[in-house]
Parts: C-alpha cells; structure tokens; sequence
C-alpha cells in the first residue's frame, strides 16, 4: 500500500500537472487585470480609467506606465498560462506586482481586507517561483525544449531531448561532475 502510494504521487510530480494548474490559474489572473486595464473586458476601468487612477496615484509618466503595466500583466499572463518563455514572463509578473505591492498596497499594511500587499505578495512569490523552477512538463517551453540546459540535436523529439539532458550527468566538456 505505502510502495504504491509512493510510485503515484513521484508519477503525480513528475507529470507536471501541479505546475500546469497553478500556471493556468495564475496566468488567468494576470490575463483578466490586464484585459480590464487595456480593453475595459469583465466590467474593468479600461485604459483611460486605468491611466487616471494611476494619476491619482502620482506614479510617474502614467499615460506610459499604465500601457506598459497592462501590455505586462495581459501578454505574461498568457504566456504563463501556456508556459511559453515562461520564465522571462514570470520576471516581468515579479517585478510588476513587486512594484504593485509597494507602490499601490503598501501604506495599508499586509491584510487583503485593508487593501494591503498580501495579495500581490503571493502572485509575485508564484512568479518567482516559476523563475526558478521553469514551467514543468506540460507547457510550450517543455515541447520545444526551451526549458533545457544544453542544446538540443535533432535526432529526437524536443520533449524526449530534454527528458535525456536533464538526466544526463555528464557536463558539457564530457566529465562526470558527480564522480
């Protein structure tokens, strides 16, 4: 029981599933501010709205950072979602709701409920997160091998090319760094 309890959750992780779930919630996320800042979509401000809270908010050179913001949070979002250069996107998100939480959040303190940064505190954490650790297997990054350390031949599928580099120990001048 506990050997076959082991062998599904290592299948489970290596699947990618996990990863792909956070990813495609998380890039929702980012995709649903970013429409409702560029395009006005799911009853948000649109891009004039959005240019005057940011006006309010003395952030400078609005009627620019508002576009690149929302062009930010709209793109990455789906790029996250299809874990497509998903780690140059995950930056962007981190260093977009870093500036989020200190800018906009941070005079109110942690708590959600006082429109504190706790909240854009986790979505940059999960876009760290994707910085460090890739998309995982289920995404665009994995199926055309971008993910992958070493260049890829084209003897073999770019998935299987990477599922071999990533376990194979010898580094790049032939030595096995693990002897």
């Amino acid at each position: 029981m506990w050997k076959g309890y082991l062998i599904l959750t290592h299948a489970l992780s290596r699947s990618g599933i996990g990863a792909l779930l956070v990813r495609l919630m998380v890039g929702f996320v980012f995709f649903y501010h970013g429409s409702q800042k560029l395009f006005g979509w799911f009853d948000g401000p649109g891009i004039d709205n959005a240019k005057m809270f940011f006006t309010e908010l003395q952030i400078p050179m609005p009627h620019i950072t508002v576009w690149v913001a929302s062009i930010t949070e709209f793109s990455s979002g789906i790029l996250l979602a299809l874990g497509f250069l998903t780690r140059p996107a995950s930056f962007l998100l981190a260093f977009l709701m870093f500036v989020a939480a200190y800018v906009v959040h941070s005079g109110n303190g942690f708590d959600f409920s006082n429109n504190g940064y706790e909240y854009q505190a986790v979505l940059m954490i999960v876009a760290i997160g994707f910085v460090f650790s890739g998309p995982g297997n289920i995404s665009v990054d994995r199926i055309f091998c971008l993910c992958c350390k070493k260049n890829c031949d084209d003897n073999m599928c770019p998935a299987d090319k990477c599922d071999k580099q990533s376990q194979d120990p010898t580094s790049e001048d032939g030595t096995n760094p693990t002897e």
